[in-house]
């Protein structure tokens, strides 16, 4: 199935959610249970007619992942929500309970970019130009937030 897809720009949300449970089983089981995962799709979302991009979520979650949760030591935390922010605009809302955003780019060996995210966020700019339809993506370290919350929160706003 994911190997089938792989080649398609657009994915059905449903296929994406199927492929996105995978890959997060997969990691909790790798990491021994370190961390739950949450996907949660509102109730007027129908996943099977509506197409996102290919592949722009499982990078923000592996990097919550690695980069947030393991780092903390704790159990932690992945909240995955999907939900309209009006009739033509779709919310994808990937966040972690880890160390944040800004403290996780500390840790980063000097010189480390992570091409997974920059990928996906040309991808989504060549998709606005193409289409016209706005597609961008939003970085925040929950420490900043008021009041502030620990871990990283990555909106990605998609026009259906």
């Amino acid at each position: 199935m994911i190997i089938e897809k792989a080649s398609q720009s657009e994915i059905a949300l449903h296929e994406e959610l199927i492929r996105l449970n995978y890959y997060l089983d997969l990691e909790k089981e790798r990491f021994k249970g370190k961390f739950d995962f949450h996907l949660d799709v509102a109730q007027d979302i129908n996943t099977l007619d509506i197409k996102i991009p290919n592949m722009i979520i499982q990078p923000y979650a592996e990097n919550s992942i690695i980069h947030g949760i393991l780092p903390k030591h704790k159990h932690g935390n992945l909240y995955i929500r999907f939900k309209k922010q009006n009739e033509k605009t779709l919310l994808i809302i990937i966040e972690d309970d880890g160390i944040g955003f800004n403290k996780a780019k500390e840790n980063a060996k000097a010189g480390h970019k992570s091409l997974g995210t920059k990928t996906i966020e040309n991808i989504l700019e060549l998709n606005t130009k193409l289409t016209g339809k706005n597609q961008k993506v939003v970085i925040i370290d929950k420490s900043e937030l008021s009041p502030a919350e620990q871990g990283t929160r990555i909106t990605i706003s998609l026009q259906i």
